[in-house]
Order: structure tokens, then sequence, then C-alpha cells
């Protein structure tokens, strides 16, 4: 499975699963630290009320009081924000989003028709940074050639200018 946080300021993607989502994470978050829901809420500025909708999952907290709920805690935003990716679809729309805001390119050869040829398809993006980036995490996994079909379990932070990005592989079961 590989999970990829990205972070906007002004925007953040939750997405639920059993074990992932915002409000699991965060009570798993807060319990690790040994607080009570007041605790979190005396640490973060955030009031009692609002602490409990979260870990319900009544509601979800703006990036504000995700950037608060994280610093009480001492740990990034990142980590209470999960995007779970179990088939083709999910990633494909990922990379479609990737293509469409963030300036990745998808270059390969083509057949007869026209058509990529899917062996020779190519990921890059316009921005070096990000390219640098991920040059940089692929350089510390076992397996650097074949990321994307037997992934490590690592993960990686960038920022940038921000924007933080970070990618998170496991071992496909």
């Amino acid at each position: 499975m590989i999970k990829i946080y990205i972070m906007k300021i002004n925007e953040v993607i939750y997405m639920n699963s059993e074990s992932g989502s915002l409000s699991a994470l965060l009570k798993k978050y807060r319990k690790e630290k040994n607080m009570s829901q007041e605790d979190l809420a005396n640490a973060s500025g955030i009031t009692l009320s609002s602490i409990k909708k979260y870990e319900t999952g009544i509601r979800n907290p703006k990036p504000d009081q995700l950037n608060k709920l994280a610093a009480a805690l001492d740990i990034s935003p990142n980590d209470l924000v999960s995007y779970k990716m179990d088939d083709v679809e999910d990633i494909l729309s990922i990379i479609v989003k990737l293509h469409r805001t963030c300036g990745l390119e998808i270059t390969g050869e083509n057949d007869k028709s026209g058509n990529l040829i899917p062996d020779t398809i190519k990921l890059h993006f316009a921005d070096e940074r990000i390219n640098t980036a991920i040059s940089t995490y692929i350089a510390g996994t076992e397996h650097p050639l074949t990321l994307l079909r037997h992934p490590s379990s690592n993960t990686y932070f960038s920022d940038f200018e921000g924007i933080p990005i970070i990618i998170e592989d496991q071992k496909l079961n």
C-alpha cells in the first residue's frame, strides 16, 4: 500500500478508514501522550466540546485547528491526515490530481495509434524541487528502481514552500 499525504494551505484532505480516520488517529496520539481530552483542549487552545466532536468523527478540524492539535501532541499535522489507496482507481485519481494541479508530466513512447505504451510511461514534475525530493527518497530505499512495485516501509517528508508532502509506503500483503 502506498500512502501519499499532500497538505496545501487552507485545504486538508480527510479520508476515513478503520484505523486511519482523523478521529481514530487523534485519539491514538492523545492516548500515547497520556493526555485526557481536557488536557488536549488546554494544550491546544481548542474547546473540550470540539475535541470530543473531532474524536467521535462528528466534525473535522479546520487547517488552523489541525495545526494547533498537532502542536499540542508534538506531531506533524500530516500524522493526523490519512489518504489510503487500495486499488488502481485510487492511485489513478491521485496521479490525475497531481497532473492537473502540481505539474506532473506523464510521458512515454507512443504506439501506432498514438497511445502511450504502458512499459514506457515516465512521471516527472515540472518543479525540480519535487523531483529532487523524490530522487532523495528513492536513494534511501532498498530497491530504488522498483519503488512502485516493491515499496519499502519508510516515510519521507519534504516541505516545498509551505506545502508539506509525505510519501509513505508499506509492503503489500
